[in-house]
């Protein structure tokens, strides 16, 4: 039979490390369950800098936003059902791009999630220099494919709490500058009417 211990440095949770019984580890910080941690050490996870979690001193534990006490909350990944076909593969990879960048991604991080949801969904896999423009936030974006970013974008800085202008700013560069202003003021207000 086997028996599953914990450790903060050496089998931190959510895995821990199985054991054959008997020949589990005792004291030293070895616990059956996470729980059993003394109260100083903290476990946390955050999108892409530990998505598997890290454990962290008291009082030491980062304070950036992003950081979140459970997996569970941690925001669910964008990733579109395939197989995805020709002309849709490029506004379904943007769409996964931007919500990633509006979540504060960094580029690398942005990049790895696009080439995988390219190489297991797209049929066939988007060219290299197309990924690239993807990844760096240049690709131009048509109709009706705007209003789909938009609107993922929106949803993304309204589940953040950011505030209407952080909001504004981005959706209006993304029409400007990717949606060559495709959308006029008033389609834009569906945008904002999120924030009231």
């Amino acid at each position: 039979m086997r028996v599953t211990k914990f450790h903060p440095e050496l089998a931190p949770p959510p895995l821990g490390k199985s054991f054959e019984e008997g020949t589990e580890p005792t004291g030293d910080g070895w616990v059956d369950h996470p729980s059993e941690f003394p109260n100083t050490k903290v476990y946390l996870y955050h999108p892409w800098k530990a998505p598997r979690g890290e454990t962290f001193e008291q009082g030491e534990e980062p304070q950036e936003p992003g950081w979140v006490t459970s997996k569970k909350h941690l925001p669910t990944m964008p990733d579109p059902l395939g197989p995805i076909y020709n002309e849709k593969r490029i506004p379904a990879l943007v769409r996964v791009a931007e919500v990633l960048r509006a979540r504060g991604f960094p580029e690398v991080e942005i990049k790895r999630h696009v080439e995988t949801v390219n190489q297991r969904e797209c049929l066939p896999a988007v060219e290299v220099h197309s990924l690239d423009e993807v990844v760096q936030g240049t690709t131009p974006i048509g109709m009706p494919h705007l209003s789909f970013v938009l609107q993922d974008v929106v949803e993304e800085l309204a589940r953040q709490g950011k505030p209407i202008e952080a909001a504004y700013e981005t959706l209006n560069d993304l029409n400007a500058n990717r949606g060559n202003s495709a959308l006029g003021d008033d389609d834009m207000q569906q945008f904002y009417n999120r924030f009231s």
